[in-house]
């Protein structure tokens, strides 16, 4: 079956947008919820559990969470990432383990992508009013653009996880993981289901995800991919999870209008302004939510034309969804369409 056609056959398989598609709930399988990272978290394991071992399991994914927002957050006054926000040394600084992993990841993405994904542009996404701090949505002048982009930029941060540290170029420089702590997270709840002998669940931290296994019926996770749309909400597509990751990045939720003009959220570093192009949603399988999160935010970025291109050099299977005249149009890599392939409905 061709991939559009599965397409408009997917649509009216899942009536969930981000949770596992089906019927009424299976009480055969433990539901897990909570919050984390300025969003909230969802875990699903089959089987039947004691109370105890629910308590345990719950305490197992907060921990886990926990233990990732005290390092990455910037939320959090004395987390390890506030911190390295907060010095203004530009001599080399020592890291943990987890944070390093995750800054020389962001680090290959930003490299492969010219810049399209960059962790340090926080200051541009405040001037636009799209920060974590409330604040005024507006078009800032070109002279504070181009201030803030001579104080931003990924390779102003030098990453060494062989000694476990980095150093910052600029004194000021300030690194926000947003666009891609979520994802670790989740891989960070599902390393430790696995290993307290789990190995089926469904893990979902603010939309990114990560399903292994199978459930009670011996079914694959069947997740939901929403519309881009900015005015309704709905499923345009359903993907199984085989035992992989999936993340979804969008420029149709937080944005501003101004004079007649749309301005997503979505900033492209390189430029500091936010992107113009027609492709309003990016979804990205990988082996790791982290790199599916990362991937589908430095491909929103590029947009089809030129992120297609990325996406085929780096093997990466993901889903452009493009406004087009007669509405979405999908775009889909190689490695997107061979797994969806494989992946066909069960």
């Amino acid at each position: 079956m061709s991939l559009a056609a599965r397409l408009c056959c997917w649509i009216l398989l899942c009536p969930a947008l981000l949770s596992a598609c089906g019927g009424k709930p299976d009480e055969t399988i433990l539901r897990l919820t909570g919050g984390s990272m300025g969003t909230t978290y969802n875990v699903q394991v089959p089987g039947s559990f004691a109370d105890a071992e629910k308590q345990e399991l719950q305490v197992l994914a907060q921990s886990a969470l926990d233990e990732v927002e005290n390092r990455m957050s910037t939320w959090i006054d004395d987390s390890e990432l506030s911190r390295l926000n907060a010095s203004t040394s530009t001599d080399w600084q020592p890291v943990s383990p987890a944070l390093c992993e995750v800054l020389e990841l962001a680090e290959r993405v930003s490299e492969a992508s010219g810049g399209a994904f960059d962790t340090t542009v926080g200051p541009l996404v405040d001037a636009w009013g799209f920060g974590a701090a409330p604040g005024e949505r507006r078009v800032p002048d070109a002279a504070t653009i181009d201030a803030l982009r001579g104080v931003t930029g990924y390779t102003q941060l030098a990453v060494d996880c062989g000694e476990e540290r980095v150093r910052k170029a600029i004194a000021g420089l300030q690194v926000d993981l947003s666009a891609i702590a979520k994802g670790y997270g989740v891989d960070r709840v599902a390393e430790s289901l696995a290993g307290a002998g789990i190995d089926s669940y469904l893990v979902e931290v603010g939309g990114e995800m990560q399903g292994r296994g199978v459930k009670p019926d011996g079914s694959r996770w069947r997740i939901g991919i929403e519309t881009p749309n900015r005015e309704i909400r709905a499923v345009y597509d359903a993907i199984v999870l085989r035992d992989t990751a999936l993340a979804t990045s969008g420029d149709y939720r937080n944005f501003f209008e101004a004079d007649g003009v749309f301005y997503s959220h979505t900033i492209d570093p390189r430029t500091g302004r936010p992107t113009t192009h027609n492709t309003a949603g990016v979804t990205v399988l990988a082996a790791t939510t982290a790199a599916a999160d990362a991937w589908a935010t430095a491909l929103l970025v590029l947009g089809s034309n030129d992120g297609l291109e990325l996406a085929e050099r780096e093997n990466i299977a993901a889903l452009f969804l493009d406004r087009g005249e007669d509405g979405i149009e999908p775009v889909a890599s190689t490695a997107f369409r061979a797994y969806a392939d494989a992946t066909s409905p069960e």
